[in-house]
């Protein structure tokens, strides 16, 4: 009695876990019960769902356990990868960049004219967000700020209106209840480009 269970659990696992697979629609398979062949190179495909797990704002957290039977690796012998065809899969999110250039916002200002700047100056304003692993994307972003300050012709005098760049690291708890953080951190000592005239 024992085996007749376990062999319907594991086709009613392997049943649920295909529709979680992507398969390649210019692909060949072979579906049999919970597994899929890839035809064009034989890789017998597993996939054990562990844990799921709906949370705040309705997203879903899962992780599963896939096998893949193409687990060795040519080079002077074959050896297995690591794992040996194994893998937990857990879920990871992406991060978002887009950039945005303001070119002659700010400049150079002659203490003596009309106190409007020269326009050499631009800013680099780029915003990184984070979609999450179900595809959610977060309202929140972290913005980081580069400056041209220009280097137009200007006298000792003149005093540049250009704001300052972003010079720390930011960190910040996404605030949805699920626990992601998202984090930018400066690596380069270079923040503002300064000229000279």
């Amino acid at each position: 009695m024992r085996p007749r269970t376990l062999a319907a659990a594991l086709v009613l696992l392997g049943t649920a876990s295909l529709a979680q697979v992507p398969v390649s629609r210019w692909g060949s398979y072979n579906m049999l019960g919970p597994e899929r062949i890839d035809r064009s190179n034989l890789n017998l495909h597993l996939e054990f769902p562990l844990f799921n797990r709906q949370t705040v704002g309705g997203a879903q957290v899962n992780l599963h356990l896939t096998y893949d039977s193409n687990f060795w690796l040519a080079g002077s012998s074959w050896s297995p990868a690591t794992g040996a065809g194994w893998l937990l899969v857990t879920p990871t999110g992406q991060t978002t960049q887009t950039t945005t250039a303001n070119y002659g916002v700010c400049g150079w200002v002659d203490p003596f004219g009309d106190g409007s700047d020269d326009g050499s100056g631009s800013t680099y304003e780029t915003d990184y967000g984070f979609t999450e692993p179900d595809g959610t994307p977060t309202r929140v972003t972290i913005t980081y700020l580069e400056v041209d300050q220009g280097g137009g012709r200007h006298d000792e005098s003149w005093w540049n209106d250009c704001p300052s760049p972003t010079n720390y690291t930011q960190q910040q708890t996404l605030p949805d209840g699920k626990g992601y953080r998202q984090g930018l951190t400066l690596t380069s000592s270079r923040r503002a480009k300064t000229g000279t005239g």
